[in-house]
């Protein structure tokens, strides 16, 4: 799906408008060469990568987790806390190294070694 198809399944299954901020990739190639630790830079990295409209090849994270199966995006959107009340879950960076301490369950995929020129 296109990061735009994702939006507008988001607003039908939420029933909500989202505002959506189209950032040039050259602001994000900046984030990315002034990224001051490897989070910030894993971040900036997966934007990239999301603006140039990489697939992520989940393979090796399917063998890690045998017996694990994908969601599409619309029965994530279902299932978290995106469609229930209250509005958008949002983590920041320290949200997620909260996550990433605490839920054995959580995956961080990390593509900063694929924008390295």
């Amino acid at each position: 799906m296109s990061p735009l198809e994702v939006v507008h399944l988001a607003e039908q299954v939420t029933r909500k408008r989202f505002d959506v901020q189209h950032v040039p990739e050259e602001a994000l190639r900046a984030q990315y060469d002034s990224a001051t630790d490897p989070l910030q830079q894993s971040f900036a990295a997966l934007m990239l990568s999301y603006a140039h409209g990489s697939a992520i090849d989940m393979t090796r994270t399917l063998q890690a987790f045998p017996g694990r199966h994908l969601r599409s995006v619309r029965q994530y959107f279902e299932a978290s806390a995106v469609s229930r009340p209250g509005g958008i879950t949002q983590i920041e960076p320290e949200g997620l190294r909260q996550i990433l301490a605490n839920d054995r369950t959580a995956v961080l995929i990390d593509v900063r070694a694929a924008l390295k020129p």
